[in-house]
């Protein structure tokens, strides 16, 4: 069973000017990186269909997720703990494989330390 990560940073409002949902396959995670003291980025393999661009014309070369996480001594490493469970934990046998790490619309967090699923960026299909 392919097990998927779902991320959302509130209702769909169908404007086309930023995403509010993404579901990604675990295996399409690249890395995590900490920005600042309260941000924690998770970055995606780029799909096929999807052409990185040029960082120096201001555009995004990735995929990503940032989720806003509450600062202090341990916090991110407790969220990535939190993830990195959620994910690798056995299957129960009524799932379906999917995990939600952020969901503001609902306010359901994998981790209480996660407080919202700030910005999702994602590149165009071209």
């Amino acid at each position: 069973m392919k097990k998927m990560l779902y991320f959302c940073s509130g209702a769909a409002d169908d404007t086309g000017s930023d995403e509010e949902i993404i579901m990604v396959p675990v295996e399409n995670v690249s890395h995590w990186e900490v920005a600042g003291t309260g941000n924690l980025d998770v970055f995606f393999k780029v799909n096929i269909g999807q052409e990185a661009v040029d960082m120096d014309a201001g555009t995004a070369d990735f995929n990503k997720v940032r989720l806003t996480v509450t600062a202090g001594g341990g916090n991110m490493k407790s969220v990535l703990q939190s993830i990195t469970r959620a994910i690798n934990g056995p299957i129960p046998s009524k799932s379906d494989g999917f995990i939600v790490i952020a969901d503001d619309e609902n306010s359901v967090y994998c981790n209480p330390l996660i407080t919202a699923c700030n910005a999702i960026t994602i590149l165009d299909a071209s």
